[in-house]
């Protein structure tokens, strides 16, 4: 049965792919010969079929579903942004090979430059989009669903779950937590997840839940005996996934090597080296020189609406820490009335659970009586942080880095202000898309040591991405 289950989500995966990849060549031809006015090969259009739908179509899915094979795209689960990184390289990759063999092995006059082109572009987009919706029909159906058991209570086990539970695309349904000692048994924990037994049980709650993978994060165990545990779940399962106590904090560029018969593992600090910086101040600049270009009617029709709200200068500007605990200027719309401070004391003598509040936060997230109604208007859709593009233009901050902090939380940042320091704040990062000001301040911090530790290209691109979902649904804007 679970093998019939493997060979009806290969088929669907691979019917997805290669029907995109002939749609988008399907569409290509007609955008051809319908719109691109003028192109012609051998001094006349195309019939139909075109020979792109033939060898072409051909010829791109063949290479493609090797180099999708190849990346493991059949055959293991990947996270949403893990996958649609490894589907835009091997499309990219397939298109790259087709140009070769275009160049050097087919007649010109069999293939269009345009198709090709156009091609690849739209399967940047409609790859991601397929794939997912080929995945959230097979896990309504049963097919892709994998029911798993969580080894741990403790926090690195219930992050997992929390990050297994974000990404819907890994089709994972936990069926609960086993604990390491009695007494914790039908408790929920990570938001609603069962505590369904203690580890001793694991052989017969595997059978009885229908448990095709393990996840082992028993941090509070001595190792000999964790290693007993996955050896005796090998032959129940169809994987077994073991979490170290470090995987909260180190992900991504983890290099697992071998130095004899001992397992090691090398961190890479990437934002510590040299050229990493220098290509991601390079990114920086150029995309907030064209976000700048881009905004300016938004940013003067703001600046005049702050300005006829309420009484004060246009720019609210405030000292934060920067690199190596720099202080500089942050730039932003003025979103609060001109006696905030002493607004904020009398709110707080009124209204003690706002002090409460404050100090665990070190936000309002409810009514705030510093604010404008301009104001108000402007946090919703984040448009105050706009001026920080300036920021970002003589080199004080990022467009993606660790939330910039006041001087005054230097204390409450404690020693991860030492890690923190080492990069540029940024006008966006990981406490922007996951949660902002609903995260607490202890929460902020370890977002911002995650994404310093496990930074790349690829990571900030993503939390590009992210924000724009986020302004949009105005998640987390108070």
């Amino acid at each position: 049965m679970q093998l019939w289950r493997k060979f009806a989500c290969l088929g669907a995966l691979l019917a997805g792919d290669v029907l995109t990849l002939f749609l988008v060549f399907l569409a290509c031809v007609f955008l051809r010969d319908g719109v691109i006015a003028g192109e012609r090969v051998a001094g006349r259009p195309h019939p139909f079929p075109a020979p792109e739908i033939g060898t072409g179509f051909f010829e791109v899915a063949v290479i493609l579903v090797l180099i999708f094979a190849y990346q493991k795209l059949y055959n293991r689960r990947f996270a949403f942004w893990e996958e649609t990184k490894r589907l835009l390289e091997g499309v990219t990759l397939a298109f790259l090979v087709t140009w070769v063999i275009v160049l050097f092995f087919r007649p010109a006059r069999h293939f269009s430059p345009s198709v090709l082109g156009l091609a690849w572009v739209l399967c940047l987009a409609a790859f991601p989009a397929v794939r997912i919706l080929v995945k959230t029909a097979l896990t309504r159906s049963g097919l892709w669903r994998k029911n798993i058991l969580i080894l741990g209570t403790g926090p690195t086990a219930r992050r997992a779950a929390r990050e297994i539970r974000r990404d819907t695309a890994l089709g994972l349904s936990i069926s609960g937590f086993l604990a390491e000692r009695k007494g914790r048994t039908g408790r929920l924990l990570a938001g609603g997840i069962p505590v369904v037994g203690v580890v001793g049980d694991y052989r017969r709650l595997i059978a009885a839940l229908n448990v095709r993978e393990v996840v082992v994060a028993l941090t509070r165990l001595r190792q000999d005996r964790i290693i007993r545990i996955v050896k005796a779940c090998e032959p129940l399962v169809e994987n077994i996934k073991f979490v170290p106590a470090i995987g909260a904090d180190f992900t991504s560029g983890v290099q697992v090597d071998a130095v004899g018969d001992v397992l090691t593992l090398t961190f890479p600090r990437n934002l510590a080296k040299p050229w990493n910086r220098l290509f991601k101040h390079a990114f920086d600049f150029i995309l907030s020189f064209l976000l700048l270009l881009a905004a300016t009617p938004l940013f003067l029709m703001v600046a005049a609406a702050v300005k006829a709200d309420s009484r004060g200068p246009v720019l609210f500007v405030q000292k934060r820490l920067g690199r190596v605990g720099r202080e500089f200027s942050l730039y932003k719309f003025r979103s609060m009335h001109r006696d905030a401070p002493e607004r904020l004391k009398g709110h707080f003598r009124s209204h003690p659970e706002a002090l409460r509040e404050w100090k665990k936060y070190q936000k309002l997230r409810g009514y705030d009586p510093r604010v404008t109604g301009v104001g108000r208007l402007l946090r919703s859709w984040s448009l105050d942080e706009l001026p920080q593009v300036l920021n970002v233009l003589v080199g004080d901050m990022s467009l993606v880095g660790p939330r910039p902090y006041l001087p005054r939380e230097s204390r409450s940042i404690g020693p991860t202000g030492e890690i923190i320091s080492r990069v540029k704040p940024g006008l966006t990062g990981l406490w922007q898309v996951r949660g902002r000001n609903r995260l607490s301040f202890k929460e902020r911090l370890a977002l911002d040591e995650f994404y310093i530790r496990n930074w790349s290209p690829w990571l900030d691109i993503v939390i590009l991405l992210q924000t724009l979902k986020v302004l949009v649904r105005r998640e987390g804007a108070f």
